[in-house]
């Protein structure tokens, strides 16, 4: 997503009531439903220049679902349209997860790259 859109989402999420301690649900509030047509849009326009077969997504604040929603297919040759609770196969992202704890792990002195994986793994 741009720049832009992303801070104008994110202008919206932390200006809304709900910041300001009101009861009002966040995803009711009208510059959040404003804002939420850019993922939306960006998304769309995404999935055609792209050709992205489908996609989930969502939009979380303060580990609150706000909005979610399926785009294109999770099966093509069966036209099953992609929703929020689709399940997609991660490939190789682990990979870069695992690369992630290892450095953090490294940088609070627990691990040393140069180590064998037998030393930290039976």
């Amino acid at each position: 997503m741009n720049r832009v859109a992303l801070t104008l989402l994110f202008l919206a999420l932390s200006t809304a009531p709900t910041a300001w301690g009101q009861e009002t649900p966040l995803a009711d509030d009208p510059r959040v439903e404003s804002a939420l047509g850019l993922p939306e849009a960006w998304m769309d326009a995404e999935r055609a220049y792209k050709q992205i077969p489908g996609a989930s997504v969502a939009v979380v604040h303060d580990q609150d679902l706000v909005w979610s929603r399926g785009f294109g297919f999770s099966n093509r040759e069966t036209a099953i349209p992609a929703t929020p609770q689709t399940i997609y196969s991660i490939c190789s992202i682990s990979k870069l997860f695992t690369s992630i704890g290892v450095m953090q792990l490294r940088d609070r002195g627990l691990v040393s790259l140069g180590d064998s994986p037998d030393r930290h793994l039976p």
